[in-house]
């Protein structure tokens, strides 16, 4: 029986065709490499920007230094998202918005296709069960619990599934309702700022995983 370091090991050694912990770091090259050919192929099939970008280049790559040989994006491409999709637009089921810094640039704006999300509940499942157990509870300080399928919400999603419960704390409120709020969990997922915060407040806060 081969034993992994953790669950979310094991997940990415059968993701990766991998049979232990030894053969992970050269199989991980090898499924980059392949991805990357495969996503130059989808690209250049199915985005009407990467079709036009593409067009005559040797898309085979033989290591990942050969992508230096291709055409950079530009941040002017970006402007239309709908022509770096490679789904069309009735299989998108989350944007998001990025808002650019400065006076002349512009949002930019990433599709997710249902596959897309349920892709990132399926990591977050795996990549917590490595802190949390069934049964435990988990408090959520980071940004946008209130958006559907965001990050906060496939978290919760992903942890419910092997019955971790949670809560989602705004990291803008008082830091008095916050250290209230996390008060029995088990588990704290913030951002390394937030998480100095708390512990300048309360450092005897007890935790037995961090994310």
């Amino acid at each position: 029986m081969v034993m992994f370091a953790s669950p979310y090991d094991e997940w990415i050694a059968n993701e990766i065709g991998a049979s232990s912990t030894k053969e992970m770091c050269a199989a991980l090259k090898d499924y980059q490499l392949s991805k990357l050919n495969f996503l130059l192929e989808r690209v250049s099939r199915y985005s009407p920007l990467y079709r036009r970008k593409l067009a005559g280049y040797n898309l085979k790559l033989d290591s990942p230094d050969d992508l230096a040989r291709l055409p950079y994006t530009t941040v002017e491409e970006l402007r239309n998202f709908q022509d770096v999709l490679c789904v069309s637009v009735g299989d998108i089921e989350r944007m998001v918005t990025l808002s650019t810094s400065g006076t002349t640039g512009f949002p930019k704006r990433l599709a997710f296709s249902k596959a897309d999300l349920e892709r990132t509940r399926l990591f977050f499942r795996h990549g917590m069960s490595f802190l949390a157990k069934p049964g435990q509870s988990a408090a959520i300080l980071l940004p946008g619990g209130e958006r559907p399928s965001g990050v906060v919400e496939l978290l919760r999603e992903a942890l419910l599934s092997f019955e971790v419960s949670s809560k989602w704390c705004a990291p803008n409120q008082e830091m008095a309702e916050i250290i209230r709020a996390i008060q029995g969990v088990q588990i704290l997922v913030a951002t390394p700022t937030m998480l100095g915060k708390i512990l300048e407040c309360q450092p005897e806060v007890e935790l037995r995983g961090i994310l």
